[in-house]
């Protein structure tokens, strides 16, 4: 059971992180948009990980 959740909330992490990352891009900001797709999704998803399985 805890893997199909850590599975729901990483794709629900990764999505949410895709389409603010466009929409940053669209606001022509970059760099924020950049910041957002590469550094945030890995380190919430180690969080999850990391309070889901100790």
């Amino acid at each position: 059971m805890k893997i199909v959740l850590f599975v729901l909330l990483s794709i629900f992490v990764i999505y949410r992180s895709v389409i603010h990352s466009m929409q940053t891009f669209h606001a022509g900001n970059k760099m924020g948009g950049i910041a957002i797709l590469s550094v945030i999704p890995p380190v919430i998803i180690v969080t999850i990980c990391i309070l889901m399985f100790r």
